[in-house]
């Protein structure tokens, strides 16, 4: 249950930040948080993010492209504590063929993987949050 609330809280500081132009913000250190950050990191939604280790906060350095246009519109959490929303393989597709565009975020039995990961291991899962491009 407090891991559903720490999403919550990332996307909403990451959409606020995006919306107002910040160049940073700052988020309460947790395992899912730091997780997420990776992926966020590895597929180019951030810049990067820091561990502050005196203050148990992560500070989260947000990206803009050169005409300082956001990297993406925005980040919606998908799967809820009231309301679970499973995949299989096959509906994950159907879902990128109609949507393409954006990046979807899935808790599987191997980890925490991007859309593109699942279908490439064959992989369905919890449908976590979605990135729109």
């Amino acid at each position: 249950m407090a891991s559903r609330s720490n999403i919550g809280k990332l996307l909403y500081g990451l959409n606020a930040g995006r919306q107002a132009h910040f160049k940073t913000i700052k988020i309460q250190c947790n395992r899912i948080t730091i997780t997420l950050l990776e992926i966020f990191e590895n597929i180019g939604v951030i810049r990067g993010f820091s561990v502050q280790d005196e203050s148990n906060f992560i500070l989260v350095y947000l990206k803009y492209n050169k005409f300082d246009m956001n990297i993406f519109l925005n980040i919606k959490q998908v799967s809820k504590s009231t309301k679970r929303i499973y995949v299989t393989l096959m509906h994950l597709l159907k879902i990128k063929e109609k949507r393409g565009a954006g990046i979807l975020i899935l808790s599987t039995n191997k980890g925490i993987l991007i859309d593109s990961d699942c279908i490439k291991y064959k992989l369905g899962g919890e449908v976590l949050m979605r990135i729109n491009i």
